[in-house]
């Protein structure tokens, strides 16, 4: 063979081991030090890593934003949390929803703890899958769903998907992160960051993005709007409705009560936020109901039985007073949001009968 053609060949040959040698450090990488980062087929490649620290907060063995899970002690009232990062939270642990509410509850006296098994970017299907794998060996009396409205309708796992090269390549995904997703985060807001300081007032992410993240969790809604003349809202719920039923099954198999807990979109609260996304996208033709969901999901739940709480209403009264609710840029709650939520639920629980 001719040394020109040789070239070639030795240029690519070069370029896959390069390419190997790369996916190889990624994963071995990533086998020990976790990173939401890289794609995984399970409701894991978000989950917090073990011990790590968030906020000045130690993250518990689980990789969740909580205290050490203890064996259950005679007498107290075990609630395991399941949700996504609105469980897990983006505020610091103690000015967590979950963790407010475990406290006001003990101090008018409940003897009951909250288990937070919140995991970033997890779906219905992941929740179900976590209480059947890990929840349920904890003997919890109560299941709490927080169900967020912006993707739990359809986004049912983290995963959910199509395989492409970024899903099945570490370098590909590190690649994505770095030049579509990194860009857009301000500068002052890392999660991950162990010990960074709290700010209630730093963006996640730059307007553009984050309006172009609530075009995209506004799909329920134009299914919603758009139900007369499509069938893909009653496809969407339905699918939904599996897991769901899988939550409700396993729960109550374990002799534990199950309730479900309405989160609302940022969309849903402000009205401004709204227009402001239409504006951005030109979505004035699109036809949007913002109710319908939330609707049909508690009629649903009505029906089947099951207690559940919509935020929704709660929301857009502090909302319509001019209370800051979320995080600036962000789709999650700040304190003030957090705050709320702790108490409206307080309210919800010991109002309903759920607890002893």
């Amino acid at each position: 063979m001719h040394m020109k053609n040789r070239r070639p060949v030795a240029i690519l040959l070069a370029v896959l081991f390069t390419f190997g040698a790369a996916e190889f450090a990624l994963r071995t990488y990533d086998h020990y030090y976790p990173t939401f980062i890289f794609y995984k087929p399970n409701y894991n490649p978000f989950r917090g890593m073990p011990h790590s620290t968030l906020f000045g907060f130690q993250l518990n063995s689980g990789g969740f934003q909580d205290v050490e899970f203890a064996p259950k002690r005679e007498g107290t009232f075990r609630i395991l949390a399941l949700g996504d990062s609105f469980a897990f939270g983006v505020v610091p642990y103690h000015h967590n929803y979950l963790t407010l509410l475990e406290k006001n509850l003990r101090a008018k006296g409940y003897e009951v703890e909250i288990l937070n098994m919140g995991v970033p970017q997890a779906g219905p299907q992941d929740y179900a899958d976590l209480l059947i794998e890990e929840g349920l060996p904890l003997e919890p009396d109560l299941v709490l769903v927080s169900f967020f409205m912006g993707n739990d309708f359809t986004g049912l796992t983290a995963t959910d998907r199509p395989l492409t090269l970024r899903t099945n390549s570490y370098l590909a995904s590190l690649l994505y992160y770095a030049f579509s997703i990194r860009p857009f985060l301000d500068e002052a807001t890392d999660y991950g960051a162990a010990g960074n300081d709290y700010d209630d007032q730093a963006p996640a992410f730059t307007r553009e993005k984050f309006l172009e993240i609530e075009r995209g969790q506004s799909g329920i809604f134009i299914q919603a709007g758009q139900r007369d003349a499509t069938t893909a809202f009653e496809s969407s719920f339905a699918e939904l409705r599996v897991p769901l039923e899988t939550l409700k099954r396993v729960s109550t198999r374990k002799g534990a009560s199950i309730a479900f807990v309405l989160i609302p979109d940022a969309i849903q609260v402000y009205e401004a936020l709204q227009k402001e996304v239409e504006d951005a996208f030109g979505g004035h033709t699109v036809r949007y109901d913002l109710s319908h969901p939330n609707t049909a999901l508690t009629n649903w739940f009505g029906e089947i039985k099951v207690p559940s709480f919509d935020l929704t209403s709660v929301f857009k009264e502090a909302g319509v007073s001019g209370v800051e609710l979320y995080k600036p840029n962000d789709i999650h709650w700040n304190i003030a949001g957090n705050r709320l939520a702790a108490k409206a639920m307080e309210k919800f629980l010991t109002e309903s009968n759920l607890l002893p």
